[in-house]
């Protein structure tokens, strides 16, 4: 915890380039710092500011990668659909996506991916179910059990490894773009010092992939291919910042990954030791090896209105309320959006109004 906060620390009186200035006024319940280099102020204490070079200075001490496009703009609006109508269970709202009522863009999110070798071992308190009272009785296991020995993780294994490196989006938002699979890595190629130096870069489809969009279904298609207009192949496509320092996201990682082992451990304790209940699960985590890398992964952004909300600081004034969501731009990407009911629709199946159900991710 001390090492996190002293990260956290460093990271609000340091910007990539060591220009943050050391003092600050509070407004309101913000904190604003200054940048000396840009003579600007910034009221997000967590997002330092970013020149275009600082990529470049990072690509050469890191591998730097950028993963190309495997699905162009019509089919991830498919997807986004079909998500809706699953989690909505068909009551979804129509035309989400409606060209006067959406904007969709294409960039490339940074993500921080760790690959380590771990040793990991665990004790845990024991309940096993008195045959006589039914009365749980309560064990603690005497010796550390060993889960794992130098095993050999990444992204693939365990999610948590990939951390999202940038502030521009909300966290859960940007689960959207983290990659479900490893094959998407052979259509991976390094940033170019060009890009570096411009923070853009062309998008580009997979190797080898014939990617017209699929026959849209009946209900979606047409809009899909309106509202998200021409395709972003061979366009200038934006990198996003990775303003998050590497030590930040491994303490991230680790905190993740310590949250899947615990889970494992929990389950391997009851499984061995044929118990009713498990408590108070310890792990401890040795790491060998780690490495670490800079992707950065193709995703579709939208940004959409739905219904309305009141202004604040009115009384009883209304303004258009907007939704974002991020499609992953992979073959196996996932989705990151609220998820929107019909209450006409929820009425006819339920008898009832069923409003928005909250940001998920799929």
């Amino acid at each position: 915890m001390l090492r996190q906060l002293s990260c956290l620390s460093s990271l609000l009186t340091s910007c990539s380039t060591g220009a943050w200035a050391s003092h600050g006024k509070v407004v309101g319940r913000r904190v604003l710092l200054k940048c000396q280099s840009l003579g600007r102020e910034y009221a997000d204490q967590t997002r330092p500011c970013h020149q275009p070079g600082d990529l470049l200075a990072l690509s050469k001490r890191v591998k730097a990668s950028i993963v190309e496009f495997e699905v162009d703009a019509a089919t991830a609006a498919d997807r986004f659909h079909q998500y809706q109508e699953a989690a909505c269970r068909g009551m979804q709202a129509s035309n989400l996506l409606r060209a006067d009522k959406a904007q969709v863009s294409a960039a490339y999110l940074p993500f921080w991916v760790f690959s380590c070798s771990v040793t990991s071992e665990f004790k845990a308190t024991l309940g096993f179910k008195d045959t006589s009272s039914g009365e749980l009785v309560w064990k603690d296991m005497e010796d550390w059990r060993t889960l794992a020995t130098k095993e050999d993780l990444n992204f693939k294994q365990l999610p948590a490894l990939q951390v999202y490196a940038s502030y521009t989006l909300e966290r859960a938002l940007a689960e959207g773009a983290k990659l479900r699979d490893l094959q998407a890595l052979e259509a991976s190629r390094g940033v170019s010092e060009e890009e570096a130096k411009k923070g853009m870069a062309t998008a580009g489809f997979g190797q080898g992939q014939a990617f017209d969009s699929p026959q849209h279904s009946r209900d979606h298609g047409q809009e899909a291919q309106k509202g998200l207009g021409p395709r972003f192949v061979g366009k200038e496509v934006a990198l996003h910042s990775p303003d998050m320092r590497q030590h930040i996201a491994w303490q991230l990682a680790y905190r993740g990954m310590m949250h899947a082992k615990i889970a494992e451990a929990g389950h391997r304790a009851k499984a061995e030791s044929k118990a009713a209940e498990v408590k108070n699960v310890h792990v401890t985590l040795q790491i060998h090896s780690r490495a670490a890398e800079l992707l950065f992964l193709p995703a579709y952004l939208a940004e959409y209105q739905y219904g309305t909300r009141y202004k604040k600081g009115t009384s009883g004034v209304t303004v258009p309320q907007m939704f974002q969501a991020v499609v992953g731009g992979t073959r196996t990407g996932g989705i990151a959006a609220t998820t929107h009911v019909s209450a006409r629709k929820a009425e006819l199946v339920t008898g009832g109004a069923v409003g928005t159900l909250g940001l998920a991710v799929g």
